[in-house]
């Protein structure tokens, strides 16, 4: 999923995008879902407007949701922390569920807001970031496609 899939779902009329990299071995170098996000933010912030956007990757603690939120996520999934959760039952879960609450709140407390629709962009810092996001374009800036080595084809 990039800037591209999403401008494209959004042209087809899509209701809503899930950023996701799952998949192990077959998505291992996909980009985190997070990163998507702010791919989207630079180059097609449109689309925040026209669909919701579900993160569903990467979730561990109630600071990565409220990351994901200020960002523009509609909601996020917590598989992963949920299914090792469920090795102790209804009560692991339950326990997981108080964890993530008692983390958002005091992330959110700590960023100055009480609601969640008080989230935004402004008030997460991802300058360490940022360098990992691509400018838009639609080709590789400098690494272009060759078919042909000195005299012999490649067969693709």
């Amino acid at each position: 999923m990039c800037a591209q899939d999403a401008k494209r779902a959004a042209k087809e009329g899509v209701d809503g995008l899930v950023l996701s990299n799952h998949g192990g071995r077959n998505l291992d170098t996909a980009p985190p879902a997070i990163l998507v996000l702010l791919d989207l933010h630079k180059n097609c912030p449109e689309v925040f407007e026209k669909m919701e956007i579900y993160v569903d990757g990467g979730i561990r603690r109630g600071t990565d949701i409220l990351k994901a939120i200020c960002l523009g996520a509609t909601a996020v999934g917590i598989g992963r922390p949920a299914l090792y959760a469920l090795n102790y039952g209804q009560e692991g879960v339950e326990h997981l569920v108080d964890v993530l609450k008692d983390e958002l709140s005091t992330a959110m407390a700590l960023i100055g807001i009480t609601s969640l629709s008080q989230a935004h962009p402004g008030l997460i810092n991802t300058l360490d970031v940022d360098h990992m996001i691509p400018q838009g374009l639609e080709e590789h800036p400098y690494a272009k496609k060759h078919t042909k080595r000195k005299g012999r084809e490649v067969k693709l």
